[in-house]
């Protein structure tokens, strides 16, 4: 992908991690919906249903009590079975008509508001026409008048309140299932969204975690292979720029000093090519310089033998000269200013003997260091 190329590696990495933050925060609240959705439902299912049927079932209890009440007092028509009665009944219809208003507080469906006003009419009916004066006859010892109203009025009122009473629990009961399959579906479908995110989120991460991971592998293995070309001495090789990333400018920078670099070995090369030839130069004259210094070796060698020669001679000269003297002593008497002239003439050739043998030694000595 180019644009991943024409991208840092901070800006990849920072790519990836906001791709996975965005996928956490979907999943997160795409669960937290469902969730929601979830408790809402639980919500109903008890205030709405479960505490209603609590209180219709309460109803319905104070109710059969009430009529049981009824039945008791006809079937036994004591005084204190009566008295009991009555005041059962009196007691159980303002806790049947606090139960009903903690309903009516409730969430209803329409057909439950339906029915609730239809069993409300009928419960005030079988209450006005039936229960008070019921419970007036029962008070006053009119049983006939008891079992006149209990058989015309309440008998006929009463399989609607039972059945009304039934109708909204069963109500409850499906509402609660309604919602609690709503819920479940809820569920379901949360869950299959949350694993498809998931799973199309893993791979388009997988996808950009793999195209990153080769971008960069890529640039570091090209730039091994030509670091190892460099160091065995291949001045040619180079790095493929991979874009503007961190690795690219590593790459150009690598070139510029694979350049530079070439450039200095060419430069000592040529230097070297230089110092060779001034070498090969300096070898030929120095040549010459030994040819010239054997030459004046020889030649020092050749005036050393003359000196010697000449010394010697000298010497020589020297003898004779003494045995003229000695013969100059002898006839001292008859040359007396004869010897006075031979003796200097002794003195100056003693003098150019010891000049001659000091340059003797001058020469020998300069024949020793040129040798050395």
């Amino acid at each position: 992908m180019n644009f991943l190329e024409k991208m840092t590696i901070k800006a990849r990495l920072t790519l990836l991690v906001g791709f996975m933050a965005v996928l956490m925060i979907v999943i997160g609240m795409a669960g937290l919906s469902a969730t929601n959705t979830s408790n809402e439902n639980l919500r109903t299912v008890y205030i709405d249903r479960t505490v209603a049927l609590s209180d219709l079932s309460e109803m319905t209890r104070l109710v059969m009590s009430n009529r049981i009440g009824v039945y008791k007092a006809l079937w036994d028509p004591a005084p204190e079975v009566i008295q009991d009665s009555v005041s059962t009944i009196e007691k159980n219809i303002p806790k049947i008509l606090e139960h009903w208003e903690k309903y009516k507080a409730t969430e209803s469906t329409p057909e439950e508001k339906s029915l609730t006003e239809k069993w409300e009419m009928a419960y005030r009916q079988y209450q006005e026409t039936g229960m008070q004066p019921m419970l007036a006859a029962l008070r006053a010892g009119h049983m006939d008048d008891a079992k006149r109203i209990a058989d015309q009025v309440i008998e006929p009122i009463w399989p609607a309140i039972r059945d009304d009473l039934t109708r909204l629990d069963q109500i409850q009961i499906d509402v609660a299932k309604e919602k609690f399959d709503a819920s479940q579906v809820n569920y379901t479908q949360a869950r299959n969204i949350s694993l498809a995110i998931l799973f199309v989120s893993i791979i388009i991460a997988v996808f950009l975690a793999v195209m990153i991971i080769r971008g960069i592998g890529r640039a570091v293995v090209e730039m091994e292979r030509a670091t190892a070309r460099l160091a065995e001495g291949d001045l040619n090789a180079r790095i493929n720029s991979y874009g503007t990333d961190e690795l690219g400018r590593v790459a150009k920078s690598f070139n510029h000093m694979a350049d530079k670099f070439k450039n200095a070995i060419g430069e000592v090369s040529g230097s070297t090519s230089q110092l060779a030839a001034a070498a090969e130069e300096l070898a030929t004259v120095t040549e010459q310089t030994n040819q010239g210094i054997n030459q004046q070796q020889i030649e020092t060698g050749q005036v050393a033998t003359a000196m010697n020669e000449m010394t010697t001679t000298v010497h020589d000269v020297a003898r004779n000269a003494e045995q003229a003297a000695n013969a100059a002593h002898q006839a001292d008497e008859a040359a007396r200013s004869g010897r006075q002239i031979v003796m200097q003439s002794i003195d100056a050739i003693d003098a150019l003997a010891r000049e001659v043998e000091h340059t003797a030694q001058v020469i020998q000595k300069l024949e020793t260091e040129s040798g050395s």
